[in-house]
């Protein structure tokens, strides 16, 4: 296992961070964070020439249920359970402070 994280990078890290450590816990993050780097590293020497880049981690394309306007779905919020806690509607819309000016 290499050692790229010493104890000085650690405490320089947290000073940085602001952050007080025990010495216990340094040794803790040493340990740690080299055990990361070296995975990463392993991780980084696979060989992936031949495997396509994926974009999602699941071959799912479409987990979205179905609904329309009109939907009996006993979950679904009506809009008037959606508005009954509001401060202030108007024609069954929230009424919220304005907040862009001409």
């Amino acid at each position: 296992m290499e050692t790229l994280i010493t104890k000085d990078l650690v405490k320089f890290l947290a000073k940085l961070g602001k952050i007080h450590l025990s010495d216990e816990q340094v040794e803790n993050y040493v340990q740690d964070l080299n055990e990361i780097v070296n995975y990463v590293t392993m991780v980084g020497q696979m060989p992936t020439k031949n495997i396509k880049p994926k974009f999602h981690t699941t071959d799912n394309v479409n987990v979205f249920q179905k609904t329309d306007a009109n939907s009996t779905n006993p979950n679904a919020l009506t809009q008037d359970l959606t508005l009954q806690n509001a401060k202030k509607t108007k024609n069954g819309m929230f009424v919220v402070p304005r907040i862009i000016t001409k």
